[in-house]
């Protein structure tokens, strides 16, 4: 899952009519989607990854939804607090104006702490990363979308242990498969294999074997010419 995909799967936070609410107190016109969008970029491009790990996956998605919550709520505050320029000084509550302030710089400061949690989980990744290299779930990760690039629904695929079936449907991690059983139901990525891949791995395995096989026979052979050696020398 590349960073374009992480930010294409953020929605807009704001109706048109909240947005226009939010601009109504403002010298500018401010599309506030995008200008989410682009902090969450931000906040991403800064954790040094190209992508959410799996292994990430859940505490991204924690953050995102109390950033989402925080930053909705300070520019609704924001939106409630013109500045005296906009109402005249004669109609300013500076005291409604100094309650709200205090509350927006709490929400910000909040955020703040949310996006610093987040990066703490973020290099806590990288340090496992070099330490001890991609996990097995990675791993698992890195082969559910190599295959997910070559296969597709009605494909006939291998199962490694319940053997053919055509793919009804491609899902996160798994593949929801028909076996010739008549039996339908789905299976990890990480046990399937395009048919035709699965084909040369047995051609392989039987070459390999036939091989071996080859080797032992030739074996066999030698060691009973020493042994005939060995008895003709002694006679």
């Amino acid at each position: 899952m590349t960073e374009e995909n992480n930010l294409r799967e953020i929605s807009d936070i704001f109706t048109k009519e909240e947005n226009n609410h939010l601009n109504r107190n403002s010298f500018f016109d401010v599309d506030w989607n995008r200008d989410y969008k682009n902090t969450i970029e931000n906040i991403l491009r800064k954790t040094g990854l190209s992508c959410i790990p799996p292994e990430l996956e859940d505490q991204w998605q924690s953050f995102l939804q109390k950033y989402t919550e925080g930053y909705k709520r300070q520019k609704e505050i924001m939106a409630n607090n013109p500045s005296p320029a906009i109402t005249g000084r004669s109609k300013f509550n500076y005291r409604r104006s100094d309650k709200l302030m205090a509350r927006e710089r709490k929400m910000s400061e909040l955020s703040d702490k949310l996006v610093a949690g987040f990066n703490k989980k973020v290099r806590s990744y990288h340090f496992q990363q070099s330490k001890f290299g991609p996990t097995a779930e990675q791993r698992h990760q890195i082969k559910r979308e190599e295959l997910d690039k070559v296969i597709a629904v009605g494909m006939t695929v291998e199962d490694g242990i319940f053997g053919e079936a055509k793919v009804l449907k491609i899902n996160k991690k798994t593949y929801t498969l028909r076996f010739n059983s008549g039996h339908s139901f789905t299976r990890d990525k990480i046990f399937i294999k395009p048919i035709e891949q699965a084909n040369e791995q047995l051609h392989t395995e039987n070459k390999v074997l036939a091989e071996i096989q080859a080797i032992r026979i030739q074996s066999s052979e030698q060691e009973k010419e020493q042994i005939n050696h060995s008895r003709d020398e002694r006679q």
